[in-house]
């Protein structure tokens, strides 16, 4: 998720777009992608946050657009990428824990299987959601199944094709330490900790310590990165930062 998604004039964005295309009376299957995109948006700007239950009811409000698309059968290439989040997200976060369960429960069914199989049609098919389809397996590869080794396919591509996104570079440095590629690593790693932004210096110090501490087995260097991490409570960050503090812990 890009640095912009944090500030409220990105949430704001988002709802003046979803309220002019409610007013739309004819919509059609565009016109339902980009809906249903926004509410996805949406969904991440509250998780962002921290604010699972505005997630959730971002959640409950897209899936009558969901049910659309399937009970319509789009055959417009986005919509495979609709498909395949929702077959994967919502078996993911039912499996999670019983209240998110207990929120899904009147939901279709998905299939994490069938939605890894449609992310991976849509991430090798040209259109809108090519880009966001790479993004998410990324994310699910590396993060939720970890499968760090097929996830570098897909960070590699993106970095390759968006080298000034300061995200991409966040999310291949992740993936190249999880396949504990240190050295070619590194020279990410700089960038990102060295950028203006805490948004993108935290995870860059964290990423720094991590290598410091695995790779050159320096625990002076890898604590100085992991405090430097800890600068200031960021909520966005949160993860590194709690990452961060247990990696202390055990210097």
């Amino acid at each position: 998720m890009a640095y912009s998604t944090v500030k409220e004039s990105y949430y704001r964005l988002l709802g003046e777009e979803l309220a002019r295309l409610e007013n739309i009376r004819e919509s059609g299957p565009r016109t339902t992608y980009h809906k249903i995109c926004l509410h996805f948006l949406l969904a991440e700007y509250h998780a962002s946050l921290g604010n699972t239950w505005q997630a959730l009811r971002q959640a409950q409000q897209v899936y009558p657009l969901i049910v659309e698309v399937f009970d319509r059968d789009y055959r417009e290439p986005e919509f495979t990428f609709v498909r395949g989040i929702y077959h994967y997200y919502i078996e993911h976060y039912r499996q999670k824990n019983i209240l998110f369960r207990a929120a899904f429960l009147p939901f279709r069914k998905g299939d994490k299987a069938e939605g890894l199989r449609l992310l991976r049609q849509s991430a090798a098919q040209k259109s809108m959601a090519q880009v966001e389809a790479k993004i998410f397996l990324t994310h699910i590869l590396l993060r939720l199944e970890n499968r760090p080794s097929e996830a570098l396919f897909y960070s590699r591509d993106l970095l390759t094709r968006f080298p000034q996104n300061t995200k991409m570079t966040e999310m291949h440095a992740e993936v190249l330490i999880k396949n504990k590629m240190f050295l070619e690593a590194q020279p990410v790693v700089d960038q990102l900790a060295t950028h203006s932004r805490f948004y993108y210096a935290c995870p860059g110090h964290f990423f720094r310590g991590y290598v410091q501490e695995e790779l050159h087995h320096d625990k002076d260097k890898a604590r100085q990165a992991y405090e430097k991490c800890l600068n200031q409570p960021f909520k966005p960050v949160e993860d590194y930062q709690r990452q961060a503090r247990q990696r202390l812990k055990l210097l």
